[in-house]
């Protein structure tokens, strides 16, 4: 797999893997537009199922590079791990994160009173918090 920053391949961010002399047409040159979490899961999918020969085409120098009109950070859920179990990625994921237990949400009415709700997550793996540029890396070094 390659990933191609701004059209350029740059090998902090491109994984090499030789061509398999007995993969099929249907399983080669796979190219992907777009370098976020989504591109990447999809790259690591296909990987993982025996592609070979996937570009991953980003508009971005580097995967950490901020973007504005993209969330700052993610909370992966027990829904999101069951892609990084399938990868073998969850204790790694829990490594660079901070897992929550539950979370808060206060309500500030017009005169000023507030209200705090705190819920706890129901799903029994703990769900984890971290930043997109983090989870970005995360991926394009898997």
């Amino acid at each position: 797999m390659t990933l191609a920053m701004n059209g350029n391949s740059m090998s902090e961010f491109a994984i090499a893997r030789q061509p398999s002399s007995q993969r099929s047409a249907a399983r080669c040159n796979v190219l992907i537009v777009g370098g976020g979490s989504a591109g990447l899961a999809a790259a690591l999918m296909l990987a993982k199922r025996g592609w070979t020969d996937i570009t991953v085409l980003e508009k971005r120098m580097t995967a950490d590079d901020y973007e504005p009109d993209k969330s700052f950070n993610y909370l992966i859920d027990a829904r999101g791990q069951q892609f990084t179990d399938l990868l073998g990625l969850s204790e790694q994921l829990s490594e660079i994160s901070v897992p929550a237990a539950e979370f808060q949400i206060t309500r500030i009415q017009a005169n000023g009173d507030r209200k705090t709700i705190k819920q706890s997550f129901s799903d029994p793996k703990s769900a984890y918090w971290l930043f997109r540029s983090t989870f970005l890396q995360f991926l394009s070094r898997n």
